[in-house]
């Protein structure tokens, strides 16, 4: 993440390079800027060491410090709108549920224990941010609640299967392991919530970023 702040310093000084300052205020004053993190090492959590040196509350903090300190990095910068997408509930992915929803495949309460505390850590950070950098429009974006309601109501969203992916066996197959050479693809991906075994299919992030633009936007731009 800190990467990603140099980076954004060098594009900074490429717009004022070819643009100018107005040029640059302008698109910074304007711009949205939309933060997601802490998922991915969340279940890395899991599925690597890391639960042995940490409990879930210790390890919920170590994301929110991490991630407070981009976002402050990140309005230093300048940015004034943006927009953090909370945690899903990542004990219910198809993976988490094959790695440690027992026979049944549940959820596993494991991993969403810990999405929660972040998400509440996060909202404690974001009203933080906002105090301490007036003018800037800080918003908390709670995907975990809609994103759970798919999960355990996908016809309700025009889906038949939400604990599997489409790809390969859809129990832990992801990234590059699903592929048109190794991997069997279901015969409709739009009836699958999830592509693999961990990200959603095109048809669910329609469905997630719709909700994003209808609820969060406004509040973003007012």
């Amino acid at each position: 993440m800190t990467d990603q702040l140099r980076m954004f310093d060098d594009y900074k000084q490429k717009v004022r390079a070819a643009a100018g300052d107005a040029a640059l205020s302008d698109i910074l004053a304007k711009g949205i800027f939309v933060v997601c993190t802490g998922s991915d090492v969340t279940n890395t959590y899991f599925t690597l060491r890391a639960r042995s040196s940490y409990s879930h509350a210790s390890y919920a903090s170590f994301v929110v410090a991490h991630a407070a300190a981009f976002l402050d990095g990140l309005l230093s910068a300048g940015a004034r709108h943006v927009a953090v997408i909370s945690l899903p509930p990542v004990g219910c992915m198809p993976s988490q549920r094959t790695l440690s929803g027992g026979m049944a495949r549940d959820c596993s309460p494991g991993p969403n224990e810990i999405a929660e505390m972040v998400n509440a850590g996060m909202g404690s950070a974001v009203d933080s941010l906002k105090a301490n950098n007036p003018g800037a429009k800080v918003v908390l974006v709670d995907m975990y609640g809609f994103f759970m309601d798919m999960m355990v109501r996908p016809q309700g969203y025009g889906f038949r299967e939400s604990t599997l992916g489409c790809c390969g066996t859809g129990m832990m197959e992801v990234s590059v392991l699903c592929n048109g050479v190794t991997s069997a693809v279901c015969g409709v991906i739009a009836d699958y919530l999830f592509w693999d075994s961990y990200h959603p299919t095109e048809k669910a992030y329609g469905i997630l970023v719709d909700f994003v633009y209808d609820e969060y936007l406004q509040k973003l731009i007012e």
